[in-house]
């Protein structure tokens, strides 16, 4: 096993300069530097000849988290213990299932934006359902824009104030009962999930 590792993460976002002075430099080493290097990437990202990714010895796929929910509670797990390494806070059993439920359209990057704000809450004390932000309690798989989040997020709170009663939110809101109920079929918003 090599002592030293270089880890070059997300090099698909490399220009198509980078990407061939990198792989000129990976060339000049072969083999003569002591360590291994590791290099991340989105492979429908990167061509098919790219000259890099053809100098990689091994490649290894890793499915989307939405494709591996057993992964979730153990990297859910370590990620509240790396932002609060002082063990005082834990999740409730309905946290890691509804965890489990999520998308995760932006995988591991994204549950640890999650987590992060959960740690940043008042410690000692259980993680709760209520305490999740609104993007963990829907079923969409779709990336949203900046506009439809906060279209997301504000029928989830008017839904969360109103225990879920979708008339009243939707006239909190100015918009039509069926208006609502397309809303929150495109965001994937179960309102029985929400109390």
């Amino acid at each position: 096993m090599p002592s030293n590792v270089l880890v070059l993460s997300d090099v698909h976002l490399l220009g198509d300069q980078l990407r061939q002075r990198l792989a000129n430099l990976l060339m000049q080493l072969d083999g003569s530097a002591t360590g291994q290097l590791v290099m991340t990437s989105q492979p429908s990202m990167v061509s098919s000849d790219d000259q890099l990714d053809q100098l990689c010895g091994a490649s290894v796929e890793v499915p989307p988290l939405r494709h591996r929910y057993g992964d979730i509670e153990h990297l859910a797990q370590f990620l509240l213990r790396k932002y609060r390494p002082s063990g005082e806070s834990r999740f409730s059993p309905d946290v890691l299932t509804m965890l489990q439920r999520c998308p995760w359209p932006e995988n591991v990057r994204q549950l640890e934006s999650v987590i992060r704000g959960l740690a940043r809450r008042p410690s000692g004390r259980m993680i709760q359902v209520e305490d999740l932000p609104p993007e963990c309690r829907v079923s969409s798989n779709k990336v949203l824009t900046t506009i439809e989040a906060l279209e997301r997020d504000a029928i989830l709170r008017g839904l969360m104030d109103r225990n879920s009663n979708v008339q009243r939110t939707a006239q909190d809101l100015g918009i039509s009962r069926a208006t609502m109920y397309r809303k929150m079929r495109r965001y994937g918003i179960v309102p029985s999930s929400l109390t």
